[in-house]
């Protein structure tokens, strides 16, 4: 993959947080970080954040989770001619929504059991909004934010690379 970010996944890297996503919503530009904890080259706990660009915004993560490795294949459109890749990633999914006052912007999830291996990516995901659920149909959504994020004005509908496609982001899992 031609076009990634990256997040340390070591002993050494557990007490900071690392930025794994950003992207555009309701004129709110965001960022979320993830502490992850890990023991032995397994993932046991994950820790995430939002921090918002604009300081009238309450926008932040609701939920999220952390998914098993799984396979993914898809367009490298960072590389030349956009060749067909798979690879293998961990998953955080999030639903973002605007915080009620006073509730806190973290989230984590613990007990897990994740095993590091060389060649793992980072799959963020963001969940669409159900009071996004309006008359906009999917392209729409996908034209909003194909504007935003492809200036070139390319015709896609995925892209792998940090930030994607508004709902999606990838970084290269360093393990040293």
């Amino acid at each position: 993959m031609e076009l990634s970010g990256t997040v340390h996944l070591n002993e050494a890297s557990n007490n900071r947080y690392q930025f794994i996503y950003g992207s555009l919503k309701d004129a709110t530009f965001f960022g979320v970080y993830a502490k992850f904890t890990v023991e032995k080259k397994t993932i046991k706990k994950v820790e995430v954040r939002s921090v918002n660009y604009n300081v009238n915004s309450r926008l932040g993560i609701k939920n999220m989770s952390v998914n098993p490795i799984t396979t993914r294949t898809g367009k490298d459109h960072g590389a030349r001619n956009s060749p067909t890749i798979s690879f293998d990633c961990i998953g955080i999914t999030l639903d973002l929504q605007t915080l009620d006052i006073g509730e806190s912007p973290f989230r984590e999830q613990d007990n897990l059991n994740i095993p590091l291996a060389e060649d793992l990516f980072l799959e963020v995901v963001r969940n669409p909004d159900p009071k996004d659920a309006d008359n906009s149909s999917k392209e729409d959504k996908i034209e909003e934010c194909k504007d935003s994020f492809l200036p070139t004005g390319e015709k896609m509908v995925e892209i792998i690379a940090p930030g994607g496609i508004c709902p999606r982001g990838y970084s290269k899992i360093i393990l040293s």
